[in-house]
């Protein structure tokens, strides 16, 4: 049977155009694969504080500066050494470490050499570090060294000498740097951009450290022009800054104003906004995280505690915007190189007594200064102070019914000491959601979670 000539050609024409379009399809499911980013792992670590203990150890002056701080100064260096082997040792191996400031004890460029040494065993380990400044790292009119009575003036570093001396560890991998600030953007694995914000405020206090952090406008306009540029090029972005974007704790940009950016509420919807959904901070030196949504736009705010202080936390992040999740697992310093005997407690608990004993001693001074009450009454009070602080620096903080109600007890008092202390310690137990130390999220749905969003604006009034 012969086949009509018009079937023929019929067929002809459809057995190309059909593997043209087999073709297409394949390149379209292709490209859509390459354009999404392979899953990112990397750990984080904050303020270290690192100190060299060449720059004095001993002698009345020392001790007196160590009295009033609750970091683990002296260990400083043992503790990273710790962080490193640890990482090194993770399976799979993060592929880079974020720092988000508070590199140094107070800015000594002895102290930061020292850092930036620590840093290149870690590159040579396999794990790319990326750093940014925070308030102690530069100018700092704090810097000291220290002989047997006198606390001296140490040489510190400004912001060009703090590019120079951590140019392996962001500066010379960046794709952009923004002019007014130290701020960077760098491609830590194919399909990321790392936007490393400068947040601090060096070089406007002549005579003190300026603690309290912001984003200059010059310097948000810029990362909201590369954030655009950024989503063009369909690349995932995430942040890293040392001060916090977003309040952690109810009333906490009332009550420790410092530990907040600068108009933050407005700084994070823009970024967010701009598609920056994920920042990693520190400053604070407690393990908590925290989000918040306007209308579509969402920020979830990653705060890590204090390399030096309790409890001596790291973590390590998988992002994987291919399966619209991320995973966070934090983890505790248990031992340093300098090992206790069999006859002494264990480091993560001497580290949690140091911590414990540093904040009663200060607790109290303040208490006494600032209060008329009792011995006893501030003496008790200073107890519940440094309880709420010390599960702050923990995270997940969960106080017990008698806990929450000796706080609320506070707040309603007729004492006005004793209210302003009722609506610092609920302040300090009032975890926001999520959980702070453990967490599996969705990407594209950063607020949800079987937790319900507390009615924020009732409960910050409650705080204050």
């Amino acid at each position: 049977m012969r086949v009509p000539i018009f079937k023929s050609n019929l067929k002809i024409f459809l057995l190309p155009l059909g593997l043209v379009l087999l073709s297409a399809l394949i390149w379209a499911y292709a490209a859509d694969w390459f354009d999404t980013p392979q899953p990112a792992r990397f750990a984080v670590i904050s303020d270290p504080h690192v100190y060299d203990t060449r720059l004095g150890t001993t002698g009345s002056a020392f001790a007196e500066n160590l009295a009033s701080d609750v970091k683990m100064v002296v260990e400083s260096g043992a503790l990273l050494e710790s962080a490193v082997s640890l990482l090194a040792a993770q399976q799979p191996k993060p592929a880079f470490l974020l720092i988000p400031g508070d590199l140094t004890h107070e800015g000594e460029k002895t102290n930061h050499l020292l850092m930036a040494s620590y840093l290149a065993d870690l590159r040579a380990k396999g794990i790319q570090p990326y750093v940014i400044p925070g308030n102690h790292d530069i100018d700092n009119p704090s810097a000291s060294h220290f002989d047997q009575h006198r606390r001296l003036p140490a040489q510190r570093i400004n912001a060009r000498e703090f590019a120079e001396i951590y140019a392996p560890f962001g500066y010379q991998q960046a794709i952009a740097r923004d002019p007014d600030s130290l701020s960077y953007i760098a491609e830590p694995v194919p399909g990321y951009w790392l936007f490393a914000i400068d947040s601090c405020r060096y070089g406007e206090g002549k005579n003190v450290r300026i603690d309290a952090g912001r984003i200059r406008p010059e310097t948000l306009n810029w990362i909201l022009s590369k954030l655009a540029e950024a989503r063009n090029l369909g690349k995932q972005p995430l942040g890293m800054l040392h001060h916090g974007v977003l309040e952690h704790s109810l009333g906490q940009a009332h009550n420790f104003s410092d530990f907040v950016l600068e108009n933050g509420d407005n700084t994070g919807r823009a970024l967010a906004a701009a598609g920056l959904q994920l920042v990693f901070t520190g400053h604070s030196h407690t393990q908590n995280i925290t989000r918040k949504a306007w209308q579509e736009d969402r920020l979830l705010d990653v705060q890590t505690g204090s390399l030096v202080t309790y409890p001596n936390p790291l973590r390590v992040v998988t992002l994987d915007p291919a399966n619209n999740a991320l995973l966070i697992r934090s983890i505790r310093i248990m031992d340093i190189p300098a090992a206790t005997t069999s006859n002494q407690p264990g480091f993560a608990a001497s580290s949690r007594a140091f911590t414990s004993t540093r904040h009663t001693g200060m607790v109290s001074r303040e208490m006494a200064q600032r209060t008329s009450l009792s011995l006893a009454r501030q003496t008790e009070l200073s107890r519940q102070i440094v309880t709420a602080i010390m599960a702050s620096h923990a995270g997940d903080e969960k106080p017990t019914l008698r806990q929450f109600h000796v706080a609320l007890k506070l707040r309603n008092s007729a004492n006005p000491d004793e209210i302003t202390i009722g609506k610092l310690m609920l302040s300090l137990w009032h975890d926001l959601p999520p959980n702070d130390n453990n967490i599996d999220l969705m990407l594209d749905n950063l607020l949800a979670s079987s937790e319900k969003p507390p009615d924020l604006d009732t409960q910050r009034q409650a705080a204050r």
